[in-house]
């Protein structure tokens, strides 16, 4: 009889599962303050996405990933337009 893929981890309390972009599985472990990587084609645990408590992961209950684009060029070049204008307008009003 195969064991279950957490119990060979000693995953206390699998909550949450998400898919990463790569389309391996993340897994938290709540009671260890963890998020695991199993690999998507055999199961196996590739490594520990984050460590025990780091960057403030305390008690991971749910995995979500979200794509935020990066600004595109013309976003960047009205930003500048605006703040040149901003600057403008507050150097004539002077």
């Amino acid at each position: 009889m195969k064991r279950p893929l957490f119990a060979l981890r000693g995953i206390g309390m699998a909550f949450g599962l998400a898919a990463a972009f790569d389309g391996n599985l993340l897994v938290s472990d709540m009671p260890n303050d963890r998020l695991l990587r199993f690999s998507s084609a055999d199961g196996a645990c590739i490594d520990t996405f984050v460590p025990f408590r780091d960057g403030g992961l305390i008690g991971p209950i749910h995995v979500i990933f979200a794509a935020i684009p990066e600004p595109g060029t013309h976003t960047l070049v009205m930003i500048g337009l605006a703040g040149i204008l901003g600057l403008y307008r507050r150097h004539w009003r002077k």
